[in-house]
């Protein structure tokens, strides 16, 4: 690896939501050359251990990967990488692994914004997704249901989604994405266009249940959330 492409993975970091995941693929490439945030939301620290892991925060299992997303944006907001990606702990699972992959190497591309999403060239994808709720939704993933079981969500105040998002996003927010998972890369230039406040304002619809319907609407809107993007500052990337 060369000394300017050692620079640039320096300053693109990995922030890891995990609940009981066993993190053995963050020794795998791409994952291995950037800098990484775990942040633990789970009953244990029995997860792989790496060189580029720089910090460790104990949360409480609250919001979903949504919840920590806001608040690592909210508590570092003047300390951002240039561009942030934010990956579960289940990201070896096949379903997330090679989308996880993709996003990565487009970023390190680019060093700019990438989505792992859906992306809705025509109509906006709230109205395409309108009425979408949902009552109930269990991990799929095999080490996070050996722990938790529950299945029930703390129903959004405002449903279904398409109501949600027009009483969260009031200010003409475009939503072209549909980000299954939360897998999201955020460059700081899109994060600090909005005041730390408004992802404050976000976070409280996250942070007082752990299986919240709120965390499947952000997954549909997470576009919005970082609205607007200048020429070429937005890509996206699927399978």
């Amino acid at each position: 690896m060369d000394s300017i492409s050692s620079n640039i993975y320096e300053n693109q970091e990995i922030v890891i939501a995990r609940y009981n995941e066993d993190l053995t693929w963050i020794t795998d490439e791409p994952f291995n050359r950037h800098p990484i945030t775990i942040y633990n939301k789970g009953p244990n620290d029995n997860f792989t251990k790496t060189d580029n892991i720089r910090k460790i925060v104990i949360l409480p299992n609250v919001g979903r990967e949504g919840h920590t997303i806001l608040y690592h944006i909210i508590n570092n907001y003047d300390n951002l990488a240039d561009v942030t990606m934010f990956l579960h702990g289940s990201s070896n699972d096949p379903d997330k692994n090679k989308r996880a992959k993709n996003m990565i190497y487009e970023v390190e591309k680019t060093n700019n914004t990438v989505f792992s999403c859906l992306f809705f060239d025509g109509e906006e994808q709230h109205r395409v997704n309108y009425g979408f709720q949902i009552d109930n939704y269990m991990s799929s993933n095999a080490n996070n249901k050996e722990i938790n079981k529950d299945s029930k969500l703390l129903l959004s105040d405002t449903r279904p989604y398409g109501k949600w998002f027009d009483a969260t996003f009031t200010n003409g927010e475009k939503n072209k994405c549909m980000s299954f998972n939360s897998i999201i890369s955020v460059s700081k230039k899109h994060i600090i266009q909005k005041p730390k406040q408004y992802y404050e304002n976000l976070l409280k619809q996250l942070d007082n249940h752990h299986n919240p319907e709120s965390g499947h609407y952000f997954e549909r809107a997470w576009y919005s959330v970082f609205y607007p993007y200048g020429e070429g500052e937005f890509s996206h990337s699927w399978l």
